[in-house]
């Protein structure tokens, strides 16, 4: 990945924590559902990528670096709120 789209990529995430209220855990849902990789997206958000993939991984929202039908759902549940 060249760094235009390691910009591109930070900006989104970015993006996708601010649109989602801080929650570092929906805004890597946000990212995966929109087809981002999963480590990439994990480096891009720095010193809480593991954290928070860790949690989404407990939470079962993400299994082998894909997003869950558990996961598409809590954010569902979030979009309907």
């Amino acid at each position: 990945m060249n760094n235009d789209q390691s910009v591109t990529l930070d900006e989104r995430i970015a993006h996708y924590v601010h649109a989602s209220r801080g929650s570092k855990e929906r805004a890597l849902l946000l990212a995966l559902n929109a087809g981002f990789d999963f480590k990439a997206v994990v480096l891009a958000m720095g010193d809480e990528g593991v954290r928070v993939s860790f949690q989404c991984i407990l939470n079962g929202w993400v299994d082998r670096g894909a997003i869950t039908e558990a996961g598409r759902a809590w954010l569902q549940q979030g979009a309907e709120a």
